[in-house]
């Protein structure tokens, strides 16, 4: 018997569009607010074009999105065993799917900004397609109800944005030469590899090989079809 379309706890597409929407609301607020008092609040950001100050928000938004996301993924994984190497792809939660909707939510609302500023932000076409594969993958994950095990875990590479966003900060803002301009890089790296390298490609091998049979027999062919394409992408 092929498994449900929607597993318990799936709340469909509609409960994803309502779920999500007070997110991406959320932080179109905070991008607005940020690129107004921005320029108020320091002076380089005062001296920066028009596409450089709404960056400027957009990374605000950016770390903030960390900062909620990276707990959210954590409390869904204390409340189920979503980080075992045998974490079955039917278990999910309300804390798990609010974290694929919050997902969903901030990624909709940055491609706004995206979308906006694509004649001058750099490498637009590539986080397009970025964006409309992740709004797709934690929409399709939150919708049915599957995979919460393979996609809230992937949230936990959020923790490396602070830093690479503080990144761009701390050159724009004249720290380009100091000891905490080092600090954050070498910290961005160490956390990079270790979570968007070694986690990322050790999650992939727990669900994907060691998980075979069971990715493919205990999943509807949509998710398993949406997964196949969207999961390498984003890798």
């Amino acid at each position: 018997m092929p498994p449900p379309l929607i597993a318990p706890g799936g709340i469909g597409v509609g409960g994803v569009v309502r779920g999500s929407a007070p997110w991406a609301a959320l932080y179109a607020t905070l991008f607005f607010g940020a690129r107004a008092l921005g320029p108020r609040a320091f002076a380089t950001c005062a001296r920066m074009k028009p596409a450089d100050r709404s960056y400027w928000a957009a990374s605000v938004a950016s770390v903030v999105n960390c900062l909620v996301l990276v707990p959210m993924a954590a409390a869904a994984s204390r409340a189920l065993p979503l980080l075992s190497p045998s974490a079955p792809f039917t278990i999910n939660s309300p804390l798990s799917t609010r974290a694929c909707v919050a997902m969903v939510g901030y990624t909709a609302y940055d491609l706004g900004p995206l979308l906006y500023h694509r004649a001058e932000w750099g490498g637009v076409g590539m986080y397009l397609v970025h964006h409309v594969c992740t709004v797709l993958s934690w929409g399709i994950t939150a919708a049915s109800g599957y995979s919460h095990a393979l996609s809230v875990p992937v949230l936990f590479l959020e923790a490396t944005g602070p830093f690479v966003n503080a990144r761009w900060f701390l050159s724009q803002h004249g720290y380009k030469d100091t000891a905490l301009y080092l600090a954050n890089g070498v910290a961005m790296f160490v956390l990079f590899f270790a979570l968007r390298v070694v986690f990322n490609w050790g999650l992939a091998i727990t669900r994907f090989w060691l998980q075979w049979d069971a990715f493919f027999g205990t999943q509807p062919t949509y998710v398993i079809a949406s997964i196949l394409l969207f999961y390498p992408i984003n890798l």
